[in-house]
Order: C-alpha cells, then structure tokens, then sequence
C-alpha cells in the first residue's frame, strides 16, 4: 500500500474512540484533502457589482451634499457677522450695565431726568418726540456720566405694554421693547463710541407718580474711528 493510506490507518488509531469503530484511513485522506483545500474567492455577478457601484455612487451624493450644506451655512454665518466685527474692529468693547430712574415730565413738563447707577453711572434726560401708529414712541436720550462725559445716541423707539387691563398709566418694558443706539459724537472717552443698551422695567404715568424705573444692559465699544 502506498504512504499515504498508512498515514490514514495511524490517524484512526491515534483518535478512536474507547469502542472500536471500522476505519476507512482512504475516507480520512480524503477528509483531510477537502479541508487542507483554498477556498474559492468570493467573486460577485453581474447585477451584485452594478447594485453596489449604484450604493456608492449615492453614499458619495447623499457625503457632497452634507458637506456643501455645512459649507453654505459657514459662509452665511461669516456673512452676517461681518458687518459686527467690521464695526468694532480696533475698537475696546465691554459689556454694561446697571439701573437707572427719572421723573417724567420733570423739565418743562416734557423731558425726564434723573440718575442712573452701575457701569454708566451719572444722569440721563429723554424727551418723547412722538407717537407711531403702531403705538410705539419716538425717545432721544441725553447722558452725561459723573465724570462729565457725554454719552450721544440715536433716536431709540419705546414699544410699550399694558400689564394692567383698562389702565394705559401702568406701562411695562419688557427686554428687547426698548434699544437705544450710541453713536460717535460725544465726549471723553466716547468721543468715537459705539454701542446699544437694552432697557427693562416699568413706567407708572399717574399724575401723582410719574416715575420710570428701568434696569439697562449692552454694550459699550470705546475708540477707532467711523
């Protein structure tokens, strides 16, 4: 008999069981060659390959559309935050902000003054130059700090509320009803200022009260040139 038929008889004596078993050592060869043989490569037909060239020709559509959205949307936010940065380039900006309080009416029954407390401490005047027909009123301010600084701003546009049904003397501010713009033209350090301040607060317009208590906030961006 050739080598390997007793290769195949030495392996059914090495792995028999307790209880003998008839032994084929031509069936072990043959088992050993099946299992010792490549495998075939796994090739893919015709319509397997055009299905997943398609699958990553739209994997590649859906990845260049996300990514010339982010791209748009980039560009757009660059776009509109330009124009701020331009505004205040070399310019020293700060966040202020404080309380402040006037008596209405209280210089030739038409302008309010009193003080203001915090990051623009002094006084303030604003005199109501009108009424829109949506309600809203027309307010030119006049701030002078205590260290004698002048404070210019834009006319600024009171969008008024009514808290209390049937009584128009009780006015509430809420944050983003009132916006008064700086402007470059005062004096000392805002000499070239620029800025807003956002208002918050209550307006009693009863003859016996006639008294405005608001809390500001904004911004302040001091130096640079316009």
């Amino acid at each position: 008999m050739h080598k390997g038929y007793h290769m195949g008889k030495a392996f059914c004596h090495a792995w028999r069981p307790r209880r003998p078993l008839p032994c084929r050592p031509d069936k072990i060869l043959s088992a050993i060659a099946v299992f010792r043989a490549p495998f075939p490569p796994y090739r893919m037909r015709g319509n397997q390959r055009l299905t997943h060239k398609r699958e990553a020709i739209k994997e590649d559509t859906m990845n260049m559309k996300r990514s010339g959205s982010v791209l748009m949307w980039s560009v757009l936010w660059l776009c509109a935050a330009f124009p701020v940065w331009a505004q205040n380039s070399g310019k020293d900006c700060h966040p202020v902000g404080g309380v402040l309080m006037t008596n209405i009416d209280a210089i030739a029954g038409q302008t309010n003054l009193g003080p203001v407390f915090g990051d623009l401490k002094g006084s303030v005047a604003a005199t109501i130059l009108g009424q829109n027909s949506d309600g809203s009123y027309n307010v030119q301010h006049y701030w002078v700090t205590s260290a004698g600084d002048t404070i210019k701003f834009h006319q600024a546009v009171l969008h008024p509320t009514y808290p209390v049904p049937g009584d128009l003397n009780v006015v509430a501010v809420p944050w983003g009803n009132y916006r008064a713009d700086i402007e470059p033209g005062g004096t000392g350090k805002f000499t070239n200022a620029t800025g807003y301040i956002y208002a918050f607060g209550m307006l009693d317009l009863h003859p016996d009260k006639l008294t405005v208590v608001l809390r500001y906030s904004g911004q302040v961006c001091y130096g640079g040139g316009d």
